[in-house]
């Protein structure tokens, strides 16, 4: 019980002492709302699909496929959609507010926390299977996202444009190319 305590708190504290130094520049005052946006970016469209790419292309493959887990995951979220949705609609009577107090209950941070957690828990069978997972998990949550933001405005949601959106996010991309990459077996430098 204690080890697992230990290996809990070794792939929490990396995290938060991230949150804790950007929080710290923060106050410190030395940058404005405009360099954050712009970090913030940078993270978002280089490093995170950088590193969605190399989890991919470096994925085992055999152990990634989960039918289980990945069919659990995609349930789960579909689930928790509708049960939030279905609470929001008798509890939220400001269409607007509820849209994005919706999207905020059934999207996760996976991406960014998750990934980073399981890299610290199960660097290679654990990594892989996320790595999957994201590439069917993260169109979900986008096109579940937009569905319940456009539905919330009372607009009927396009699923075309949703579907064009969604390969330009750049975590899917990334993840997409990597594994593509690693099945055809492609290599590249070091």
């Amino acid at each position: 019980m204690v080890e697992n305590l230990i290996i809990s708190i070794n792939c929490v504290i990396p995290i938060f002492v991230m949150m804790l130094a950007g929080y710290i520049v923060k106050l410190t005052g030395k940058f404005d709302d405009e360099f954050f946006k712009r970090v913030n970016k940078f993270n978002f469209y280089t490093l995170l699909s950088t590193n969605m790419f190399n989890v991919g292309y470096n994925s085992d493959l055999k152990a990634a496929f989960d039918i289980k887990l990945q069919s659990f995951i995609v349930i789960a979220t579909i689930t928790i959609f509708a049960i939030s949705g279905f609470i929001l609609t008798k509890t939220i009577p400001d269409t607007k507010r509820r849209g994005t107090i919706w999207q905020t209950m059934f999207r996760t941070n996976v991406g960014i926390v998750g990934l980073i957690l399981i890299q610290n828990i199960s660097p290679v069978i654990g990594t892989s299977a996320m790595s999957v997972t994201m590439t069917i998990i993260v169109p979900i949550f986008n096109i579940l996202t937009i569905y319940s933001l456009e539905l919330c405005r009372g607009k009927k949601a396009d699923f075309s444009g949703i579907i064009k959106e969604m390969f330009k996010n750049p975590l899917i991309i990334g993840s997409v190319f990597g594994l593509l990459l690693n099945i055809c077996k492609v290599p590249i430098p070091d």
